[in-house]
This record gives structure tokens, C-alpha cells and sequence, in this order.
């Protein structure tokens, strides 16, 4: 049920236009992360876009890492970054720290 749910939610990640990119496991081997469209060389990100982007990027690593955040497996190392700095990206992302799962984000000022 997990997985399902994962897949799910990926694919409304990375849904264009209305449309949802579903990635189902072949032949019983593991589900690979589907990798969202790499924009064109030189094209500009809106602020979505980007923060976007960097949240399917984080959320793919965590499952990789099966939601370890820090250590020689963790998603951080995956992702090139101090463990810290990944904490503080997921927390504004709205990103739960274990389960990888989606939070409200928090609103500055508040």
C-alpha cells in the first residue's frame, strides 16, 4: 500500500499540463524513481518550478535512503549536501523528516 501511495504522489509531483506521469514496477523489480523533465539548457525556472523540482529531487533521495536524512547513506550524501542544510530545505518544502511524506509548509512570520 505504501509504495502505491508513493507512486501516487509522485506522479502528482510531477504532473504537467494536467497530466500524470505514472512509473510502475516491471516484473516485480523495485519501482526506479522516474526522473522529472530536465529543462532546456538556459530556460528559466519560475520560483515554483524550482522549488518544485527541488522537492521531487529530495523526495526521491529520501526513498532511495529509505528516509535516512544524514550518514554515508542518507539522502544528503545522495544529494551532495550537509545534513543540515538538506534538515532546513525539507522543512521549508514541507517535507517530514522519516517518512518523506508532504507537511504543510510553514509560513514565515508566524
Amino acid at each position: 500500500m505504501r509504495e502505491l501511495q508513493n507512486v501516487i504522489e509522485r506522479a502528482a509531483i510531477l504532473a504537467r499540463n494536467g497530466r500524470l506521469f505514472i512509473a510502475l514496477p516491471e516484473g516485480g523489480r523495485q519501482a526506479q524513481a522516474p526522473t522529472p523533465p530536465i529543462p532546456a539548457p538556459g530556460a528559466i525556472l519560475t520560483e515554483a518550478e524550482r522549488r518544485e523540482r527541488d522537492r521531487t529531487s529530495i523526495l526521491a533521495a529520501l526513498e532511495t535512503s529509505r528516509g535516512r536524512v544524514s550518514g554515508p547513506q542518507g539522502a544528503a550524501a545522495l544529494l551532495g549536501v550537509p545534513a543540515t542544510t538538506l534538515a532546513s530545505r525539507m522543512k521549508s518544502l514541507g517535507i517530514a523528516p522519516r517518512s518523506g511524506t508532504r507537511l504543510a509548509p510553514e509560513r514565515a512570520g508566524g
